[in-house]
């Protein structure tokens, strides 16, 4: 091979690098959106709104225009053998660079090769999205890669796709050929079978490699812990140093730690590795009636980025689902493709990618998988992941530690790490876990004791409150209510302004609550937010009816707004120091007090004389902390003081010697605030330091999971589970013909969680009354039953099926021509049971048994569901 004339292809330094546009991108975008390309890309000025849609697209490509990249990513019959032909039988001539020669690069069978794996190269505009080969000294290929780059990196990064052959090199002295823009096309059409040689000469990169090794991944003995979460989800486990030893020759260093908890990172589209991923799915497009999915922070950035009206498909809150996950939810793509697919399948697909980016980082296979699961709802949850999970992989059950109690081993851990405890002695601890969409209570009780060969750890634990609509996304919706009316007032030039609102919630937030409940805090917010929908849209739900295009726009506002409010949320409590956020079309970034929330342009719908449409520019709103703050602060404390209030004045919390803040929202200070109103600050427990700030809280869950596993697997600790029976948050009442109460499962009380009701035989519905501990009535159930299909029993097959649950006192007491109704709730399944029982003739019959959740979707808040 000879060698060109030296010259090199790497932009100055000092030079910007834009952005380029893909022409089926601007292919989606309206006329007014490609004008503001131009607009932002300085291409063209005054004369861009004189061109139509066509002579845009063409000018914004000639300009700013990238190729569709045409990488080889899955396998074809024969394509390796036929590129490899096509290379030996054309002359390639080096193209000189600045390389310099690769270290070791190591290519792993069935898995992906990606930007985690290191392997970077400077950039060079011809070699983003292009094709490459390891090829050995005799011109065999031995690899086929791919060189792309990441949002927010300034590297390229050498990739490849798990779904490719690999081999080790036949000869010694490997190199990478990096094929430029129009060989790497060329490579790919070869690769297809769409054409058979390259020209007679060619221009590549080549790059010489100390080594390339395949390698296969392991098995590793320790499960992959991960905690599936509303808003987030974290992964990790515990690397022993066996299995350190054995994948650590395809590890650059540093990547790994041995004998430490190691987590699954992701990439934001800031750049930044981080330890968690939204949960969050999103449809990238419907092909041969399947689905193509976006996760995580791919899956967030289609909110933002995808334009009004797109009819893009994004679904939160996927955990939630548990309740019913064999209902059918319809995803559509953009194109206007539609298919029905069940719940657990799209759960399913969201695991299966957290597990794959496991497997793909950590270089394992994980034959094993520990799911976390809320204390509350061990059986359905147990249920779900034993169907979505394939064979090879299993949920453990009977080990496994539900989220609260997974705190608390965390915390346990710590003790044990700093000998903090008294030898067996009972200490007690309440974890409060405020989620993304939940906030839960768990009471428990632990001793520790440091036998001859291993630690005894004795646990018990029992669910004490909660709050199924209070969380993350409630504190998320409250700043986006004040976006929205902000940006109304912003646009109308009327309504209420921010300044109005702040002085609705002046004075004492705590006596307010206390006496009038957390209502009447958000009184001039909730109505100002409101009369706001008339101006700034988001009830899509409203817009079933009405136009594709207005429904679209709606629904993409509420996603929007949202996603802003979000990013606000984690603007002002990652950062103490930061007084106002202004959110506005300008850059993200900000300096000392001051932060910006980036608002693309082209993205907010807004109503004017009657007429919904998109607006050019989004209205600059800015929020101060002291605002945010006190709209948070009312159901920050309405919910500390639900949950305490009781425990204080029965002096039980005082018997705690432990409080344990968990979830990602308890970081915010306004929950310790709260919090002292009932207990000194030293005995809340949470990690501390800017590190532990951003994600500590949302990982001592994981943290306590993978502890948990360590410690049985190596036999560093016994432990001994107990759990105890659940306080329930909810009241289940029937009515009487008289209009009498009965409480046939009362609210927070351990002791009454059964009773009975009864009603004549010929009646054949039963009304249940569901109320929380406000006592406020939240869904009614019609418990429907056919006394013609009871079956006769005595009492003993009632007591063989049902035990204690009907007890033979009340049974005996069923008179002829009476149906009484047995309810008990069932803890695991966080539901009642209904069983009905007659007596005709003095013969008992008995009809089937009826399961019924608590949390119905139906009464529980949905910030997603376009009513809000």
């Amino acid at each position: 091979m000879t060698r060109e004339t030296p010259y090199t292809f790497e932009a100055p330094k000092d030079r910007k690098r834009h952005r380029r546009y893909r022409a089926e991108e601007l292919e989606r975008m309206t006329t007014m959106q490609l004008i503001d390309v131009c607009e932002r890309e300085s291409i063209i000025h005054a004369a861009a709104d004189r061109l139509d849609r066509g002579e845009l697209i063409r000018l914004v490509m000639q300009f700013r225009g990238s190729r569709t990249p045409q990488l080889i990513l899955e396998p074809a019959e024969g394509g390796t053998e036929r590129l490899e032909r096509a290379l030996r039988g054309t002359k390639r001539r080096d193209i000189a660079h600045g390389i310099g020669a690769l270290g070791k690069l190591v290519a792993y069978r069935g898995l992906d090769t990606n930007f985690f794996d290191g392997y970077a190269l400077p950039y060079m505009p011809d070699l983003d999205g292009v094709n490459a080969a390891v090829l050995d000294s005799a011109g065999g290929i031995c690899a086929i890669l791919q060189v792309q780059s990441y949002p927010g990196r300034d590297p390229l990064y050498i990739t490849r796709s798990g779904a490719l052959p690999c081999r080790p090199a036949q000869a010694k002295g490997c190199a990478l050929a990096l094929f430029p823009l129009e060989l790497s096309d060329a490579a790919y059409r070869i690769y297809a079978g769409e054409q058979e040689t390259f020209p007679p000469e060619v221009l590549a990169y080549t790059v010489p490699l100390l080594d390339f090794l395949v390698l296969d991944p392991v098995e590793s003995s320790m499960p992959l812990a991960v905690d599936f979460g509303t808003s987030n989800t974290a992964a990790g486990f515990y690397l022993d140093r066996p299995t350190y030893e054995k994948i650590e020759q395809g590890l650059q260093r540093g990547q790994l730690i041995p004998d430490s908890v190691n987590y699954v990172l992701h990439l934001t589209p800031e750049g930044e590795a981080v330890p968690m991923a939204p949960t969050v799915i999103g449809v990238e497009r419907i092909e041969g009636g399947a689905a193509a999915y976006v996760m995580g922070h791919e899956a967030e950035r289609m909110v933002m980025d995808g334009y009004a009206g797109d009819g893009f498909c994004v679904f939160y809150d996927i955990k939630r689902w548990a309740a019913d996950y064999t209902r059918m939810e319809e995803l559509s793509d953009r194109y206007g493709g539609r298919i029905l697919v069940a719940r657990k399948e799209i759960i399913g697909a969201y695991l299966q990618h957290i597990i794959g980016s496991a497997q793909q980082r950590f270089k394992c296979i994980f034959k094993s998988v520990y799911l976390s699961y809320p204390v509350k709802q061990r059986e359905r949850f147990e249920a779900l992941y034993r169907e979505i999970l394939p064979g090879s992989l299993e949920a453990l059950g009977e080990d496994a530690l539900d989220e609260g109690v997974s705190v608390l081993y965390s915390a346990i851990s710590r003790i044990i790490d700093s000998r903090e405890y008294a030898e067996g002695a009972w200490l007690r601890a309440l974890i409060i876990d405020c989620g993304g969409g939940t906030t839960d209570l768990t009471a428990c009780r632990f001793r520790i004791r440091s036998e001859r060969i291993s630690y005894s750890i004795e646990i018990e634990a029992a669910y004490a409150d909660g709050d199924a609509d209070f969380g993350g996304n409630n504190l998320t919706y409250r700043i986006m209510q004040l976006i929205k009316v902000a940006l109304a007032s912003e646009l109308s030039g009327a309504g209420a302004t921010l300044q109005d609102i702040a002085a609705g919630m002046g004075g004492d937030i705590y006596r307010a609550v206390e006496d009038l409940g957390a209502k009447s805090v958000y009184g001039a917010l909730d109505e100002a937010y409101a009369a706001a929908e008339g101006v700034v849209p988001t009830r899509f739900r409203d817009y079933e009816y009405s136009s594709r295009e207005e429904y679209y726009m709606v629904r993409s506002n509420l996603y929007f707004l949202f996603a802003l409010a979000e990013n606000v949320k984690k603007e002002f409590f990652a950062n103490p120091h930061v007084l106002q956020a202004t959110v506005g079309d300008a850059p993200p970034g900000g300096a000392g007090s001051q932060a910006h929330i980036h608002a693309p342009r082209w993205k907010l719908a807004a109503r004017a004389n009657g007429k919904l449409s998109v607006r050019r520019e989004f209205p600059e709103v800015s929020l101060s902390s002291a605002l945010v703050k006190a709209a948070l602060h009312g159901d920050i404390y309405d919910a500390i003081h639900r949950f305490l209030e009781r425990l204080y004045e029965s002096g039980e919390l005082g018997g705690y010697q432990i409080i344990n803040l968990t979830g990602q929202s308890c970081k915010i200070d306004i929950f310790r605030d709260s919090l002292k109103e009932y207990i000194p600050g030293k005995l809340m427990r949470g990690p501390q330091g800017r590190g532990a700030d951003d994600y500590r809280l949302k990982l001592s869950c994981l943290d306590g999971a993978i502890r948990y596993i360590r410690d049985r697997r190596l036999g560093y600790a016994r432990v001994s589970l107990e759990a105890m029976a659940p306080s329930l948050p909810y009241e289940l009442r029937a009515f009487t013909h008289t209009g009498e109460s009965v409480v046939l499962l009362e609210a927070l009380n351990r002791e009454r969680t059964r009773g009975g009701v009864s009603r004549p035989l010929g009646s054949a519905e039963l009304r249940l009354h569901l109320l929380n501990t406000r006592g406020e009535e939240k869904y009614v159930y019609a418990i429907i039953c056919d006394p013609g299909s009871f079956r006769p029993v005595t009492y003993e097959d009632i007591e063989e099926a049902y035990g204690g649950f009907i007890p033979q006192g009340e049974a005996d007491a069923i008179e002829n021509g009476e149906l009484r109704y047995f309810v008990w709730a069932d803890g695991g399944a966080w539901g009642f049971s209904v069983v009905p029982v007659s007596r005709e003739g003095d013969q008992l019959r008995i009809g089937e048994r009826q399961a019924h959740p608590f949390e119905v979707e139906s009464w529980i808040v949905n910030y997603f569901d376009g009513t809000w």
